[in-house]
């Protein structure tokens, strides 16, 4: 799958997921959680890999020590794996979503 089909896909999804009022970001508990967010969007935004490595080590950090729930923990995975994909645009704008989740 080349990257405008892959960009189409995520896109459609996202306007499903929109239009059906369904939110895949979870309200996080803490406010480690929340510094994790804008640093991953940070990585995100300067497609830096070694950003974006060393705010993976502390989403695992807080992963480890229950700081974060596994569906919290899911969701920031879900974004570095579109990172490490090369889906950097994809996965900011996935940051700002979930930034957004946190807004209630």
């Amino acid at each position: 799958m080349n990257s405008r089909s892959r960009r189409f896909v995520s896109l459609s999804l996202a306007a499903v997921a929109f239009i059906s009022g369904c939110n895949t970001y979870p309200e996080v508990a803490s406010r480690e959680a929340i510094s994790l967010i804008a640093a991953l969007r940070t990585a995100c935004n300067t497609k830096s890999p070694q950003r974006l490595d060393r705010v993976n080590q502390s989403i695992e950090r807080a992963h480890a020590n229950g700081t974060l729930s596994p569906h919290e923990h899911a969701a920031f995975a879900d974004i570095v794996s579109l990172a490490r994909n090369g889906q950097w645009q994809d996965a900011e704008y996935a940051c700002a979503d979930f930034q957004e989740a946190q807004i209630r």
